[in-house]
């Protein structure tokens, strides 16, 4: 994203209080569809430099805590990432 970007983040519970939201959102340069299909595949990297490995870690992470990842994306407006996490409930 470059300078003239806004990053929005909005943290929220359901309606019946069993998820939690979190939503990204960026007025960035957008996320090409090809690039949007591999974005959680180890190493894959648009990048001339790093591993290729953040997204599929960050995907493992939600994973583990029995969350879920959403990204929307239209190139020259901007992406959307939702993460949807359960409360869990003693």
């Amino acid at each position: 994203m470059n300078e003239d970007g806004s990053i929005t983040l909005e943290v929220c519970k359901s309606k019946d209080a069993k998820e939690i939201y979190i939503q990204i959102i960026d007025t960035g340069c957008g996320i090409p569809p090809h690039v949007l299909d591999r974005m959680f595949e180890p190493f894959y990297t648009t990048k001339t430099s790093g591993t290729g490995l953040g997204m599929m870690i960050i995907n493992k992470i939600v994973q583990d805590h029995q969350g879920s990842i959403q990204i929307k994306s239209k190139q020259h407006v901007g992406t959307e990432i939702l993460l949807t996490f359960p409360i869990m409930t003693e």
